[in-house]
């Protein structure tokens, strides 16, 4: 009996030492990060569009075009962006995947009544939003205009989950 306590004690503990030896591998990596403060937009980092400046540390994008990271080989990732409402339809959308600024897939929050998540892509420079990917936002916050909030996109090959929460929450 007392053996088989010693086998399972060296055990446990040859377990927990593999654990921790193997966890840093399986955390992830920063790919890139920026918070905007220096009021410079990286182009070793992103591919701005026209639209896009900067006010006092914030990154003020106005619609209508696609800019990309620089860095486009994304498999698996976690997104967090902090974003302030301005519109109810067109404000709050981000390019999760693309090609170019003419092939890519995006996630829109529409803010409106509808209170959705849209899935759209852009195809030889055609958006189609088709109804299927028009998700209900089950998420328990309806963005409202002139206020801040956080959006955690995490991809794991094809399949996204979405979590949409006040600027500053913890979103799990």
């Amino acid at each position: 009996m007392k053996s088989e306590k010693t086998r399972v004690k060296i055990f446990t503990l040859g377990l927990f030492i593999l654990t921790l030896i193997h966890t840093p591998f399986c955390i992830g990596k920063v790919i890139f990060e920026d918070d905007f403060e220096k009021n410079v937009i990286d182009k070793g980092k992103w591919t701005p569009t026209g639209s896009w400046s900067l006010e006092d540390g914030v990154l003020v994008v106005n619609g209508g075009e696609v800019g990309l990271s620089v860095k486009n080989d994304f498999t698996d990732f976690e997104f967090y962006v902090d974003f302030y409402m301005i519109n109810p339809l067109w404000a709050a959308n981000w390019v999760i995947r693309g090609e170019d600024p003419n092939n890519c897939t995006l996630l829109q929050i529409v803010a409106d009544e509808r209170d959705q998540f849209w899935w759209f892509t852009r195809v030889d420079g055609n958006y189609f939003v088709h109804a299927e990917d028009q998700l209900k936002n089950e998420s328990g916050i309806h963005p409202k205009l002139g206020k801040w909030y956080t959006v955690k996109i995490v991809a794991k090959g094809n399949i996204y989950e979405l979590y949409l929460g006040e600027q500053g929450k913890n979103l799990e």
